[in-house]
């Protein structure tokens, strides 16, 4: 090949080179940068999509968890308190007038607590009676054993709590409704209160005492206020501290359903859900003696139903029900005491 081929043969390889796009200088069109954001956008909602779901089960499924748990804490601290007691009322004589229950009460118990009585609100489930160790604290001692140091009038009241070390407490469990403007969360909670024999030990007025009946007294089921008057209040209300929240409460307007009925010989408190159409979210059975009125020489037992709401808790829809989501448990549990309990007699 002559060396004038040669030249135009490279001469040719080099306009053809020339005229050829390289691959590597090639983009993508407009198209396929869209299709590619739009797949690309897809996959990642997808993802998204998919985490929130998972997040949305784990929360439920925790606020389902801690609800059930919380309400078992609830239970088995009432259930440690009912084993301390010493007589559990019946419903009758927190609610309404019911002769089997309290035939010889003039005012329901509620009612001498200064709480008012069918409040759609504030329900009386649970109420009894328990010893409490004396001081009830280290700031509030008992006065020395030679009761120097209080009135004349209380230095009966001071030797017996010296000699006792010991003296009765009222303790009272209300179903309480969220909606007087707190940040309590779910629809009700459940609220202790207590009534201490003394309102104080040692500061003025030392050794006063809060009620004027205790089973200590044969007609103590007819107990009422200090002074026997309704408007003395007690001040229980201010005595009050908050068990648990996110309890169950029913709508006014729809009726109690899956409610375990009470045997024939115990007492439901509230008496009957006509009093309430949500008292059944928390409620108990209490066994009866014989004689309401004459004796407490009966072992009382006591079964107590709970139902919680973890609707909030889990983000659903505040009216929304799932059975799931409202975690029903009870307990059943028996008064302790020996008090006033006369022993079998050996043949």
């Amino acid at each position: 090949m002559t060396t004038h081929r040669w030249h135009r043969l490279l001469r040719t390889l080099l306009l053809t080179r020339r005229s050829t796009p390289s691959q590597s200088t090639q983009g993508f069109t407009v198209i396929e940068l869209l299709i590619g954001a739009f797949i690309g956008f897809m996959a990642l909602s997808g993802l998204l999509y998919l985490m929130t779901q998972v997040l949305q089960t784990e929360q439920r499924d925790v606020a389902r968890t801690e609800t059930q748990q919380e309400m078992s804490l609830a239970l088995n601290f009432i259930r440690e308190e009912l084993q301390e007691a010493i007589y559990v009322y019946p419903g009758g004589c927190l609610n309404t007038l019911v002769s089997a229950d309290c035939p010889a009460r003039t005012t329901t118990l509620n009612a001498g607590l200064g709480l008012p009585d069918g409040n759609n609100s504030n329900i009386p489930v649970l109420a009894f009676w328990k010893y409490e160790a004396l001081p009830y604290t280290t700031s509030d001692p008992i006065p020395n054993p030679n009761c120097a140091t209080v009135p004349a009038s209380a230095v009966g009241e001071c030797t017996t709590a010296n000699v006792a070390r010991n003296a009765l407490t009222l303790v009272l469990y209300t179903l309480r409704r969220n909606n007087d403007g707190t940040q309590w969360q779910g629809p009700a909670r459940l609220v202790r209160y207590q009534l201490r024999k003394y309102a104080s030990l040692s500061t003025a007025p030392a050794m006063s005492t809060n009620y004027a009946n205790d089973p200590t007294d044969p007609n103590f089921l007819t107990w009422v206020c200090q002074n026997g008057t309704v408007a003395n209040g007690c001040n229980i209300a201010n005595n009050s501290n908050v068990l648990i929240d996110s309890v169950d409460f029913y709508p006014a307007a729809t009726a109690p359903t899956n409610t375990v009925p009470c045997p024939a010989d115990y007492s439901r408190s509230p008496r009957t859900p006509a009093i309430n159409t949500a008292s059944d979210s928390f409620y108990a059975c209490i066994a009866q003696p014989p004689t309401q009125e004459t004796s407490i020489d009966f072992m009382q037992d006591v079964q107590v139903f709970l139902r919680g709401n973890a609707v909030a808790r889990a983000g659903l829809a505040a009216n929304s029900r799932p059975p799931s989501y409202l975690p029903s448990l009870n307990m059943r549990t028996q008064v302790r005491s020996v008090f006033r309990r006369t022993p079998p007699t050996l043949n």
